[in-house]
């Protein structure tokens, strides 16, 4: 009775046929793999292919719910468009100043949005819960999707809805992903996007430190990634990577900011959804899969924590 009931509700609610499905997954493959999965390489391995097809089918089975769109036919039609990210989430708390941000604020973003239409850049919001009326008020050069958050932190969270929009429209060419509160724009940064090719543009978190060294990011990881084990990876190797990277500046050209965020969001579904893992996910993720490419530190960004109001040859300003 309680299998029929159970088949009966993954045929009609989808929420029960993710769950069922995800499931069957999960048994048929550590089935198939059972004899391997005793070897802690394979076992590894095994892992982090189960995990990134959950992802993918996960948010295939959401997509028409995950994400409504307004209207940004400019955006969205051009071919060759160069955009910067942001989002402006009020209806869950922001775990990391442990409050609810206030809605239509303009003030909270004027500064972001001023500095991309100085520039004639182009920006896109993502937000939850601005109202109508706020949002026609936006010069054309910034733009903006309504999203429906998910259980994970707000810096977690905007990950996902970055790469589904991304991979829905074929015509973005360079993205830059970055906070909105603190964030400006002191010169073009596509610019030396296609100065630099093929790289993935990372902000540099404070220069010249490792991951140990900062212990707040220290603590992040060891809560996010359960002391290492999760990794199969020691603390003390996590710890001696150098330098650390600021989530808040990340961006490229599409094909490469793609697999990143595939592989960012891959590994944020394992994680714990009640902690804000973005910062040790993304450097986990840019160390691991992205060394032999990363552009950090000047000219991209300003020395982070040092409030720099006009730093000479820099093109983003961060705190």
């Amino acid at each position: 009775m309680t299998k029929n009931k159970e088949i009966s509700d993954c045929s009609t609610d989808r929420n029960a046929l993710h769950k069922c499905v995800v499931r069957i997954i999960v048994e048929s493959t550590l089935q198939f793999y059972s004899g391997l999965y005793t070897i802690p390489v394979t076992r590894l391995v095994i892992a982090d292919a189960v995990n990134y097809q959950l992802h993918l089918l996960k948010h295939s089975v959401c997509e028409t719910v995950c994400l409504q769109t307004e209207s940004n036919s400019d955006l969205e039609q051009e071919n060759g468009v160069d955009v910067v990210f942001s989002t402006y989430f009020t209806l869950n708390k922001d775990q990391q100043r442990r409050q609810y941000k206030k809605t239509n604020r303009y003030s909270y973003f004027n500064q972001w949005e001023n500095s991309l239409r100085r520039l004639g850049l182009r920006g896109l919001i993502f937000h939850d819960a601005l109202d109508s009326s706020f949002t026609k008020s936006f010069q054309r050069n910034v733009y903006l999707k309504k999203v429906i958050l998910g259980r994970r932190s707000l810096n977690d969270d905007r990950y996902f809805h970055y790469l589904q929009y991304i991979e829905k429209h074929p015509n973005i060419t360079y993205i830059l992903m970055t906070d909105i509160s603190d964030v400006t724009f002191l010169r073009d940064p596509f610019e030396l996007m296609r100065l630099f090719d093929n790289h993935l543009f990372v902000g540099e978190n404070i220069k010249r430190r490792f991951i140990g060294s900062l212990r707040w990011l220290q603590v992040n990881v060891l809560k996010c990634f359960l002391n290492g084990t999760h990794l199969n990876i020691s603390m003390c190797m996590i710890n001696r990577m150098t330098p650390s990277y600021n989530a808040g500046v990340i961006g490229g050209p599409r094909h490469i900011v793609l697999r990143f965020l595939r592989i960012l969001t891959a590994v944020l579904e394992t994680l714990p959804e009640k902690i804000d893992c973005n910062m040790a996910a993304v450097n986990y993720v840019v160390h691991k899969y992205f060394n032999d490419v990363i552009f950090t530190g000047f000219p991209l960004n300003s020395i982070f924590m040092r409030y720099e109001s006009n730093p000479v040859g820099v093109y983003v300003t961060h705190k």
